[in-house]
């Protein structure tokens, strides 16, 4: 078993989404574990704590660290489809807006609460 960090440069996904693709990755065979966080010093003592960094990565808060744990064949794999990871969740997250009340009760009928903007 191997752990793999990857640093992305000035790349920022929301939170959310980090743990969204950490769960993926986590159920592909070959992998113990993984995580997905931007680089900060609470995060980094995390991966730390996780078992999940090496010594070698440099990140700072505003990058994105890939950490994964597991087979090197089945990293490697990971790593080369990262983005189809990102992509896809991105995809699911799709957002329904309705354009009026009535609308938005055929979505959401026993919704009790309404935030007004203005």
């Amino acid at each position: 078993m191997r752990v793999r960090n990857i640093v992305k440069k000035d790349a920022y996904y929301d939170s959310v989404t980090l743990m969204l693709v950490s769960r993926e990755i986590k159920k592909e065979q070959g992998i113990i574990d993984a995580a997905i966080m931007m680089g900060t010093e609470e995060n980094l003592k995390i991966l730390k704590s996780a078992g999940l960094f090496q010594t070698s990565t440099e990140a700072g808060p505003n990058d994105l660290i890939i950490a994964i744990k597991g087979d090197e064949k089945k990293i490697d794999e990971i790593l080369s489809r990262i983005d189809s990871y990102f992509e896809k969740t991105r995809k699911s997250k799709s957002t329904i807006l309705p354009e009026g009340i009535q609308e938005a009760l055929k979505i959401l009928p026993d919704a009790n609460l309404a935030l007004i903007s203005v």
